[in-house]
């Protein structure tokens, strides 16, 4: 197994970040091993966009909690992904051989099976199958090579 980069470390007023991709293996009863560097974290970990996982932070996950919080009760999307996002989020820490277990219903949402991977996504981790991962990252590599592609304020 190859490790993760952890490339900014929380310390100088700057926040964590996690970047880089990582395939590991996943326990038949749903043990995942983190890197090391993941270890001394707590983490709130539920549904993510695009079929994957969301393995956050719990300051940033809070930090989520307040923006959502902020949408109208009164719409229909924001219900929705209120419920998406918080139905199945759940405390995280990683016990004594560096291992989180991911619930059945996060699981089988994901798709996951005996290897994963997981990618750093700046503020938080996502994990996701192993053909789903490669199809979407395909994916991002054509988005951004279109010629009308960009991004707002960079």
């Amino acid at each position: 197994m190859t490790s993760m980069p952890q490339a900014i470390p929380p310390d100088h007023g700057v926040p964590r970040a996690f970047w880089g991709e990582h395939r590991q293996s996943m326990s038949a009863d749903g043990y995942l091993s983190l890197p090391a560097q993941f270890t001394e974290a707590q983490f709130i970990l539920t549904k993510g966009l695009d079929g994957c996982l969301m393995l956050a932070p719990r300051d940033y996950f809070a930090s989520l909690q307040a923006k959502v919080r902020a949408l109208p009760l009164t719409s229909r999307r924001s219900r929705s992904f209120r419920r998406h996002l918080f139905a199945h989020a759940t405390p995280v820490a990683a016990d004594s051989q560096n291992r989180i277990f991911i619930p059945e219903s996060l699981r089988t949402y994901a798709n996951l099976t005996d290897t994963v991977v997981v990618i750093g996504n700046d503020a938080y981790l996502e994990i996701w199958n192993v053909e789903a991962w490669e199809q979407m990252s395909q994916a991002v590599d054509l988005m951004v090579q279109e010629e009308d592609w960009q991004l707002e304020g960079i």
